[in-house]
């Protein structure tokens, strides 16, 4: 959907020097090591320990950047800043959801490495309940953000009912879209597949009010 990120690596300076790039390349490690064997073996048959040896640190450095195995594969988050900027920008003569199309297709392609970053987590996610409810949790986060954005585009304080429908319907639609491309691994046009499954919905709400129309 966006490329996943580390916080903590925007906050990285040539001024605080080689310590703290160590750091935050622990902090990486320990994230890949549970995308990746979360992926290949489950989140249940993965220990801390399996965690440690992936990534090549000690048990105790592992707590000292996580509390518990749960907290690992969710500590990257969706870099939407983009999106919801590109969001608040859009001409406000276009309808919420035309809105929320366009600012998706202006964001950059995904890379080789957002590509192959996506289809693991993904997988890495889909092996665990729990892991499946934080990922719940964050599509709800996602949408909150996307309502607020719609808010702002049209001047309101606060999301309105047709901002939080449209914001509902974008991420479904996104999420559609999405599903298809994962199970392709990833190996198709992720842009298109999305151009087309909005290209749907307007269609079949179009459809319907026509028909609703003639109804009466």
């Amino acid at each position: 959907m966006f490329p996943l990120r580390d916080p903590d690596a925007t906050e990285l300076t040539a001024s605080r020097g080689r310590r703290q790039e160590k750091k935050l390349e622990t902090r990486a490690a320990l994230i890949d090591a549970a995308v990746t064997l979360f992926a290949s073996q489950g989140y249940e048959h993965t220990t801390v320990d399996d965690l440690c040896r992936e990534a090549n640190v000690s048990l105790r450095t592992f707590f000292r950047y996580f509390e518990s195995k749960d907290d690992v594969l969710f500590a990257r988050e969706m870099d939407i800043e983009p999106f919801l900027g590109a969001l608040r920008a859009t001409d406000p003569d276009l309808s919420p959801l035309d809105a929320f199309r366009d600012a998706y297709l202006a964001q950059p392609r995904l890379t080789p490495d957002d590509v192959a970053q996506a289809v693991l987590f993904h997988r890495a996610m889909g092996s665990s309940a729990v892991l499946q409810g934080q990922y719940v949790a964050g599509m709800e986060w996602f949408r909150e953000q996307v309502a607020a954005a719609l808010a702002e585009r049209h001047g309101a304080g606060a999301p309105d009912d047709g901002d939080l429908l449209a914001a509902t319907l974008g991420q479904s639609t996104l999420d559609h879209a999405y599903r298809i491309w994962l199970a392709q691994q990833g190996d198709g046009d992720l842009r298109a597949i999305a151009e087309r499954s909005f290209d749907l919905v307007k269609h079949l709400v179009t459809d319907r009010t026509t028909h609703s129309s003639t109804a009466f």
